[in-house]
């Protein structure tokens, strides 16, 4: 029987933790409905639907947490299938051409590399999504969001160094983006590349699929 263990996140004397991290919404809603009749037969109903809102909460885990867990899986040396996104060989449309190569915070070829990729992976087929150097057109490929979310995290700091003002456009176009295509996500596709990672020997995952979110029925 799922137990939560007395600490920061779980309340004494109550079996459902507070808030659903990425390890835990891997693993939860997979107990959940395996182990319903179990739960049914062993609690009251206010424990069930605690469980049953609790699983909710898993199943609605925000993006950036997903693509920030699934990039420190790959830093582990996992490999995540996130698709290849629009791919391009035309070299810097949207993010290149804000990155300053005096900047003493961040080595030109870091952030240069990051940029460059960034736009192959978001730009589409010769630049095609990023016309005139804005930000991507049309929908953002989850390849695209965890590409974004890398470079803007990986070189916070050398942005700040290269467009320090706060109103900056160009910081704004950036970040601007990046949110967009991270809440344009479907939780449940990390979910499921996460789940599909393949790791070294060594590094540790969830395993388990996540059954899909159970219909909605009304009470009796």
């Amino acid at each position: 029987m799922w137990r939560c263990a007395p600490g920061r996140n779980c309340k004494p004397g109550n079996p459902v933790p507070q808030t659903c991290q990425v390890g835990c919404a891997l693993v939860f809603p997979q107990f959940l409905e395996a182990c319903r009749p179990h739960i049914k037969a062993k609690t009251d109903a206010h424990t069930e639907k605690a469980f049953e809102a609790f699983e909710k909460k898993c199943l609605d885990l925000d993006g950036i947490a997903l693509i920030q867990y699934a990039l420190g899986l790959v830093k582990l040396g996992c490999r995540i299938d996130l698709g290849s996104g629009h791919g391009s060989r035309r070299r810097l449309q949207f993010l290149n051409q804000y990155v300053d190569s005096t900047s003493k915070t961040c080595p030109w070829d870091q952030i240069n590399d990051q940029a460059s990729a960034v736009d192959k992976i978001c730009c589409g087929a010769n630049g095609a999504s990023c016309p005139h150097h804005q930000a991507p057109k049309g929908k953002c490929s989850p390849a695209c969001a965890a590409a974004v979310h890398a470079f803007t995290t990986d070189c916070a700091e050398t942005l700040a160094a290269i467009m320090p003002a706060a109103n900056d456009k160009r910081k704004a176009a950036i970040f601007g983006f990046e949110k967009t295509c991270v809440a344009g996500q479907d939780p449940k596709f990390f979910v499921k590349a996460i789940m599909a990672a393949k790791c070294p020997k060594g590094v540790k995952k969830p395993h388990g699929p996540v059954p899909p979110r159970p219909p909605t029925t009304s009470a009796s």
